[in-house]
């Protein structure tokens, strides 16, 4: 079992940009033989939104 853990950060302005990138790689992701479970958490301040991705899949392959 693999299990990926990503941290992205960006300015506000280019959060809905990175969010709608996110999105589309997390329903692709879950399609895919061998994905576990892929997950999106976000969080914000006033200045920068982080993202937390967090990829689980059977096998390293």
């Amino acid at each position: 079992m693999l299990t990926v853990i990503a941290m992205l950060s960006c300015k506000n302005a280019d959060a809905a940009t990175l969010l709608s990138a996110l999105d589309n790689l997390q329903k692709l992701s879950r399609k895919e033989v061998g994905c576990l479970r892929y997950e999106l958490a976000v969080k914000n301040n006033d200045t920068q939104t982080d993202y937390i991705v967090t990829e689980q899949w059977a096998t390293n392959e």
